[in-house]
């Protein structure tokens, strides 16, 4: 199953992590400027708060992508705005 959250900030970060075993693929859409180099690379947040996000955790800030290339297999999308 696959998972795509639209909003890398403390909902959706967080519902990425807890639901992490129930979905094969997840991908989290954000604006550029809220995806740094910690959160791309190494999946990782400490702040606001302290996150450590599974290596098959996905993010881009390409919307179209994030919703296009799982429009037909994504199983949940999540907004959180």
């Amino acid at each position: 199953m696959k998972l795509t959250v639209l909003g890398p900030g403390c909902w959706g970060l967080t519902l990425a992590w807890l639901l992490n075993d129930n979905f094969e693929d997840i991908v989290v859409w954000g604006r550029e400027s809220d995806l740094n180099e910690d959160l791309v690379v190494n999946k990782h947040c400490s702040k606001p708060l302290e996150v450590q996000l599974d290596k098959k955790v996905e993010f881009t800030s390409d919307l179209k992508k994030a919703i296009d290339a799982h429009s037909a297999k994504t199983d949940t999308l999540l907004y959180l705005g």
